[in-house]
């Protein structure tokens, strides 16, 4: 039973990095970057950063803050658990202290 579980992760992490190396030959960091920018789930059927951007603040990208835009990148890791309409208070912490190495150069 544990043998095939481990097997079927390597598989699927050995996978994974394939992947990720045949889109590296295809395409530069920014490319992929974009793609992936483009077509995020931001939840209620918003589709892309644009798309969350409008629903979530009501403006286009260009036009965000910093801490709107610092929201929209951290929900590209978990959606759900970054959403500003349900967990605000945790969401303004882990901006907070993002800024604060932004401006502390890391």
């Amino acid at each position: 039973m544990y043998h095939s579980y481990y097997n079927n992760r390597f598989e699927s992490i050995y996978e994974g990095i394939f992947f990720t190396l045949k889109l590296e030959r295809k395409y530069t960091q920014r490319e992929c970057l974009k793609l992936l920018l483009k077509d995020s789930d931001y939840l209620y059927h918003n589709r892309g950063i644009k798309k969350a951007a409008h629903y979530y603040y009501n403006k286009e990208l260009k036009d965000l803050n910093q801490k709107e835009r610092i929201t929209l990148i951290l929900m590209l890791e978990n959606p759900t658990l970054y959403n500003p309409e349900r967990n605000r208070k945790m969401l303004q912490r882990k901006v907070l202290h993002i800024q604060k190495m932004l401006k502390n150069k890391f």
